[in-house]
């Protein structure tokens, strides 16, 4: 049997929105990255006339790392100082990252889904509460937009955007964001 391994150290890190844990057994030793803070992810859809789930909006941008653009989720930090329920955090980061006023389309929390919880655990640990909003009658009236001017990312905002995707291309594997396709897979089972 071998010893259980034991965290060793927690230094924080990057105005403290991280830290780097270091866990070690016996000899060996392994560092992990671990945001601290719970996030909100939004998966924001549309539906078919029958009902179907047939388009998402997701957050298109560049992964600066391997020089490819990716899709991902919406997200956001929850701050409970700042929001006073998940509804306002939703609409918080629709505002901030996506530059849409969800009110404006008579989108409230009737239009919204808890869809459960997401993590991801390598190489770093980070969870997310995960909601979808259904913005089917929304996105036929014709000032329905998207910008990325508010967003808090100054690196990423001027060459980013909010793109409409095919439901299908998701499930098929076209865009490999575990977290997006998990969130499709949440979105699906809601429905189920």
């Amino acid at each position: 049997m071998t010893n259980r391994p034991k965290i060793e150290s927690r230094v924080p890190l990057i105005d403290t929105r991280y830290e780097m844990v270091s866990i070690q057994r016996d000899q060996d030793q392994l560092n992990q990255l671990n945001y601290l803070r719970t996030g909100v992810a939004v998966l924001p859809f549309t539906r078919s006339q029958d009902g179907k789930i047939s388009k998402i909006y997701a957050l298109s941008q560049p992964n600066f790392v391997n020089d490819q653009d990716s899709i991902t989720l919406i997200t956001d930090e929850y701050d409970s100082e700042v929001d006073a329920s998940p509804f306002e955090s939703i609409g918080r980061c629709m505002i901030e990252e996506c530059g849409m006023d969800l009110s404006r389309f008579n989108l409230n929390e009737d239009s919204m889904f808890y869809l459960g919880d997401l993590s991801s655990v390598n190489p770093i640990y980070s969870t997310y509460k995960c909601y979808a909003i259904d913005m089917t009658d929304a996105a036929t009236n014709t000032n329905f937009s998207f910008s990325r001017v508010l967003s808090k990312n100054p690196i990423t905002k001027d060459n980013s955007s909010i793109e409409e995707v095919g439901f299908y291309k998701i499930v098929n594997g076209d865009h490999s964001d575990a977290l997006l396709l998990a969130s499709c897979f949440l979105l699906v089972s809601y429905f189920s």
